[in-house]
């Protein structure tokens, strides 16, 4: 007799083996996303920083930049701070939920000097903590 197929208990070692397999990998993969999530927010709120800065430090329209953060958006300004800001110039960059940021939520860059208030960033995800330095003359370390 030729039979074809496969029987019910190889399928299901097969299914079992590619089960433990996705099981093994899963954690793996996840805290690559997480990772990489929180490095992508680090990433995007310094470039969001720095261009505001430099906007300033070249007197784009001869006025002061800064950058506003809430829990939506990072939002680029123009202007001595966001409340009085012209809201027809502003930039959003939009935020992952998953990350927190702690630490002041306004920074405004000085026109001509790029000075403004010095603070430490903290973005975690609650398992991993990133950290922003801002100085009074705007240098921004990470």
């Amino acid at each position: 007799m030729n039979k074809q197929g496969l029987t019910l208990l190889e399928i299901t070692v097969v299914l079992g083996i590619l089960l433990l397999i996705f099981a093994m990998g899963t954690p793996v993969a996840l805290d690559f996303y997480l990772n990489y999530q929180l490095s992508s927010e680090q990433r995007i709120l310094i470039s969001v920083l720095k261009k505001a800065r430099n906007l300033a430090l070249v007197n784009y329209n001869e006025s002061n930049h800064g950058v506003y953060l809430n829990s939506a958006a990072f939002t680029l300004f123009q202007g001595n701070n966001y409340l009085s800001r012209d809201a027809s110039r502003d930039q959003n960059f939009p935020r992952a939920q998953a990350v927190s940021i702690s630490g002041l939520t306004e920074f405004v860059f000085e026109a001509l000097s790029g000075r403004t208030s010095s603070s430490t960033l903290t973005l975690t995800d609650g398992r991993k903590n990133k950290f922003i330095y801002i100085n009074e003359e705007g240098g921004i370390n990470f």
